[in-house]
């Protein structure tokens, strides 16, 4: 068995522009099967080097249907922490851009539905750009086919 052959792949964000103070919602992700989820949120190569290069908020959210979601305990970022939510890094890179990660651990108490929400600066942040990417792993079945794979074609070897 190859174990990396063993994951489900999510667009948890399709790629787009975030406007200044707006809000980018991921579609649902089904986490029924999988023992852990990798959440990678991509942000632009940022215009310019300063403290106000980041994003205002990221939550990932949970639940047991697809509506009515709340934040995970420990799992909603702000420009400065409070309480139980972490600080969003400022996003320095110019050439590349940056990735922040969710790890999370489906087996014990999660709900069934993952989403991604991230919200924009009010002014000029110099991110422009978000997508996310999640990876579903450890399945109690493994995938069969891509689509069983989140994939549209799937070429092994």
């Amino acid at each position: 068995m190859i174990h990396l052959l063993n994951l489900k792949n999510v667009t948890a964000l399709v790629p787009g522009a975030i406007a200044t103070n707006a809000t980018a919602t991921g579609g649902t992700i089904d986490t029924k099967g999988f023992a852990y989820a990798l959440i990678t949120l991509h942000q632009n190569a940022a215009s310019a080097t300063n403290a106000s290069a980041t994003l205002k908020s990221i939550s990932l959210t949970e639940s047991d249907t697809t509506s009515s979601f709340s934040t995970i305990s420990g799992f909603g970022g702000l420009t400065a922490a409070s309480g139980t939510s972490f600080a969003i890094s400022v996003n320095n890179d110019t050439t590349s851009g940056a990735a922040i990660q969710f790890g999370v651990d489906l087996r014990n108490g999660r709900k069934r539905y993952l989403q991604l929400t991230c919200t924009n600066l009010a002014t000029s942040s110099g991110i422009t750009a978000v997508s996310a990417d999640c990876k579903l792993g450890n399945a109690q079945i493994g995938p069969d086919s891509a689509t069983e794979a989140g994939a549209t074609q799937r070429i092994l070897g």
